[in-house]
């Protein structure tokens, strides 16, 4: 990119001077109108009450260049067709939104996990970890296990309660314009996903640990551009909607590993490594896996415990007491410690 720019920078740089088109005079179209004014951009906002009218085509500011579009708006609609046969380019809130977070939050991380089992002790772990290197945590994880508040935690703590109320009442207005749009409303772990992030923003924190809900390329988690992904031991589970075969299923969680980022990949049956590694050729993604990039060297039972020692991408590490029994664990613990390993790049960890 010019001047070094990445193209999420770039795009926002572009927006000084441009003709916008807002499409949706809701929460969110205001939102993004105003979004558009402090970047520099000249916005217009397309009320959808006109779209009754007949000759609404007619009613299209001159000039635009840029339109983005409600998602209550079908890519079918006249107005969206209008503008697309004008070569203009179209899209969605949504988009808008990740396109831009490169400026409102560009230092925010972000370290996403899928598999079938050992998911939410892994996250813990790496939380954990991460914190102790003094980073500012938030992780969000399901299901829990005696309190709601479990599910999102800031600095490996539960958030308070009314921290939560406070952060709901901030996203209802959106969840209630969402549900009057779809004839399907929002699900429950969508919510809570939105939720969790915007926690995660009213705090701030500095990294998001993310576990998936169920499979992961179309899961609600999804939406971060993850630095580290990590992918735990897949079987067979949710087969009515991730596929028959253990390969379908890793083809699915396989949809986290993110261009040129970096994924861990724990002990994997060879049909499931096969989708995975050929995800992570496909977009440049660096891997390290169980037994080759990384290893478990020993194990000894200790009092409350385990002691294990783990070669990582860049050093060995002795007798570290791991207060859980079970080899299952020890492969936990060494996933969580290589992703703090890529995630920290060059930087040793103490």
């Amino acid at each position: 990119m010019p001047n070094g720019l990445s193209p999420k920078m770039s795009f926002v740089t572009d927006l000084s001077g441009k003709n916008c088109l807002v499409i949706g005079a809701g929460v969110t179209g205001r939102a993004v109108h105003e979004a558009l004014l402090r970047f520099g951009a000249i916005s217009k906002i397309f009320d959808e009450k006109v779209t009754e009218k007949s000759d609404v085509i007619n009613e299209l500011p001159k000039g635009i260049e840029l339109a983005i579009v409600s998602p209550g708006w079908k890519i079918d609609h006249p107005v969206i067709l209008k503008l697309k046969s004008a070569g203009i380019e179209v899209i969605g809130e949504i988009d808008f939104a990740w396109k831009i977070k490169q400026v409102l939050a560009p230092n925010q991380k972000w370290i996403a996990l899928t598999g079938t089992n050992g998911k939410t002790t892994t996250s813990r772990m790496i939380d954990s970890l991460l914190f102790e290197m003094g980073l500012r945590t938030g992780r969000f994880t399901s299901p829990h296990l005696e309190s709601y508040l479990e599910r999102i935690c800031i600095n490996g703590q539960p958030i308070d309660a009314k921290e939560l109320i406070f952060s709901f009442n901030d996203i209802s207005p959106y969840l209630d314009l969402m549900d009057t749009k779809f004839d399907n409303p929002i699900s429950f772990f969508e919510a809570i996903t939105a939720l969790a992030f915007a926690a995660f923003a009213e705090h701030p924190i500095d990294v998001g640990v993310i576990e998936v809900g169920m499979g992961g390329q179309w899961d609600a988690t999804n939406v971060v551009d993850a630095d580290v992904s990590v992918i735990m031991p897949i079987g067979l589970d949710h087969m009515e909607y991730l596929g028959n075969t253990i390969a379908e299923i890793a083809t699915t969680k396989a949809g986290i590993i993110k261009e040129q980022g970096f994924v861990v990949l724990a002990q994997q049956e060879p049909e499931a490594a096969v989708e995975l590694l050929r995800r992570a050729a496909e977009v440049g993604a660096d891997v390290a896996r169980e037994g080759l990039e990384y290893s478990i060297d020993s194990r000894a039972i200790a009092v409350g415990g385990q002691l294990i020692s783990i070669t990582g991408l860049r050093g060995h590490y002795d007798d570290i007491f791991l207060p859980l029994h079970g080899k299952h664990q020890a492969s936990n613990a060494a996933a969580a410690l290589i992703a703090v390993e890529a995630f920290f790049g060059e930087q040793d960890l103490d």
